[in-house]
């Protein structure tokens, strides 16, 4: 159970569930537009087509932000495991073990099961996905969302499945950018608020360069052995100085610039609220000025950035020492803490997780 365990790769799990939380955010953040009606008379007729549209939207949010989360998550594992299968045949995981020096861990098919076995649990796998998939669509009445979880699931496959994977060309990380990325948050944002906003696309945007990151740690954790045996990723074929220095510089831009937003909307609250910039209230006839005081809105984020900020030096050190056992963790937590912060910069998502006094 272990083996089988460790076959899944949890560590990179975190690609799959993280995009689906952001989107899920944004499209509740959407779904608070649909409250908006302006006060004029008469009402007009979108108004009511709106709440009836919340109405529905909102009671099934919850159902539809957990069959997306089981989809991408089932459909991470299938990909893990036919990847296993796919390079066990193929001879490029033999040699892998996990002794020392941050090695890649000894794979399924490398470690004697079967690879039949592999295979079946990957189509088990699959299929799981694609039945909820399934229920996605027969709820929301999206029939074309079909034809693109037919396309994540071949995507899935030839990543290194097939006669040309082109995860065997350097393709794996454009696909992840996609897949993993756009596919994903904004497919998830769709599902639940039947729209794609502007702070989707952030927010996809953004989880597809960190799930870059961690493909690529795991690339360059697999290098040598992917350079003898003619699997030529995005790290192969760059060479391992120069794709070690642009995933940190990549790293850094984007984790650095998340800080920056975060800890920037912080410091403005800070400024309101010593009194330094703030606003005027009715007082004794005349106006005064009054501090505005921070809200959780500014503070949680801005915390969280100092987080994202701790963790980004502890990654960059791990990826200068070349020590990708331990980067690739942490790719994943800097995945998941990026999820949590978009979501905590989400208000209408903050109220609805803030308890009533």
């Amino acid at each position: 159970m272990g083996m089988w365990l460790r076959g899944m790769r949890p560590k990179t799990l975190p690609a799959s569930v993280a995009p689906v939380a952001i989107g899920a955010a944004a499209g509740w953040e959407s779904l608070r537009g649909l409250e908006v009606c302006p006060a004029i008379y008469p009402r007009p007729d979108y108004c009511d087509s709106n709440a009836d549209l919340l109405g529905v939207l909102e009671s099934r949010f919850w159902v539809m932000t957990l069959l997306c989360a089981l989809v991408a998550l089932f459909l991470q594992i299938a990909v893990n495991l036919a990847n296993d299968y796919a390079d066990g045949v193929r001879g490029v995981d033999a040699g892998r073990g996990a002794q020392g020096g941050g090695a890649a861990p000894a794979r399924l098919v490398a470690s004697g099961v079967p690879p039949k076995r592999v295979l079946l649990a990957a189509g088990v796998a699959a299929a799981l996905a694609c039945l909820c998939g399934c229920a996605v669509v027969a709820v929301t009445g999206h029939w074309w969302l079909l034809l693109a979880g037919a396309c994540c699931v071949l995507a899935g496959w030839f990543y290194t499945g097939g006669r040309r994977p082109y995860g065997y060309a350097g393709l794996g990380e454009l696909a992840v950018f996609v897949f993993f990325g756009l596919v994903a948050v904004l497919g998830a944002e769709y599902v639940v608020s039947d729209g794609v906003s502007v702070a989707g696309w952030f927010g996809a945007v953004y989880a597809g360069v960190f799930s870059c990151v961690l493909l690529m740690v795991n690339n360059l954790r697999d290098l040598d052995g992917d350079r003898r045996h003619g699997k030529r990723t995005l790290a192969v074929r760059m060479g391992g100085p120069v794709a070690r220095w642009f995933l940190t510089f990549v790293y850094c831009v984007a984790a650095l610039s998340v800080v920056a937003i975060v800890v920037g909307r912080m410091a403005v609250a800070l400024v309101h609220w010593s009194g330094v910039a703030c606003g005027y209230e009715a007082a004794d006839g005349g106006v005064r000025c009054a501090p505005i005081p921070p809200t959780g809105d500014e503070w949680v984020p801005g915390i969280l950035g100092f987080v994202l900020l701790a963790l980004a030096v502890v990654m960059v050190r791990a990826l200068l020492r070349r020590d990708y056992g331990r980067a690739l963790p942490l790719a994943s937590l800097t995945l998941l803490l990026y999820a949590v912060i978009f979501v905590s910069l989400m208000p209408s998502v903050v109220d609805a997780l803030t308890p009533l006094p």
